[in-house]
């Protein structure tokens, strides 16, 4: 098991994320992985994907220990990936719709940071079937998540952190 993202509520709220190696995935040999702390040990959460039942997760943001974030790729078939989102309400995580940019089969989020309740900032990295790599940004406003446009910062750009200031600037 890899773990790549920590993300704490408090001394008795946190969340750890990543994915296991595993052979029984479709499409890659990996599973994606939650670890739920509660201040005495940990614990691991099953993650649903539904009949593919590949992915990862490289990025989480906390914002409370009824509010989180949980942001990697998801492996319909061997040959594409898209973004996966899932959201922590203090109950259950629960799948979040993730746009995929037009015409990129490999679609991937590395890290996500939470500001508010409608301010969250997903980004990672776009691969057409050309392997030409861009840069991918994607704004969650309280209703839905947005592709954003990123700046043009050159050829064979990912992006892998983000953060937003507390106080919105």
């Amino acid at each position: 098991a890899n773990l790549t993202a920590l993300a704490m509520a408090g001394p008795c709220a946190g969340w750890a994320a990543g994915f296991v190696f595993s052979g029984s995935a479709q499409g890659a040999p990996f599973e994606p992985l939650l670890a739920a702390w509660d201040g005495r040990q940990w614990r691991t959460v099953p993650v649903h994907l539904g009949r593919s039942g590949a992915g990862r997760l490289d990025g989480l943001a906390v914002r409370s220990a009824s509010d989180a974030w949980a942001v990697g790729t998801e492996f319909p078939s061997a040959n594409t990936s898209r973004p996966l989102i899932l959201h922590w309400d203090g109950r259950r995580w629960s799948r979040v719709p993730a746009p995929s940019p037009p015409g990129f089969a490999a679609v991937s989020l590395l890290s996500v940071a939470v500001r508010s309740a409608s301010d969250a900032w997903a980004v990672g990295e776009e691969e057409n079937t050309k392997e030409v790599l861009r840069p991918l940004t994607e704004h969650w406003n309280g209703e839905r998540w947005r592709l954003m446009r990123t700046p043009a910062v050159g050829a064979q750009v990912a992006l892998s952190g983000v953060s937003v200031a507390a106080d919105g600037e």
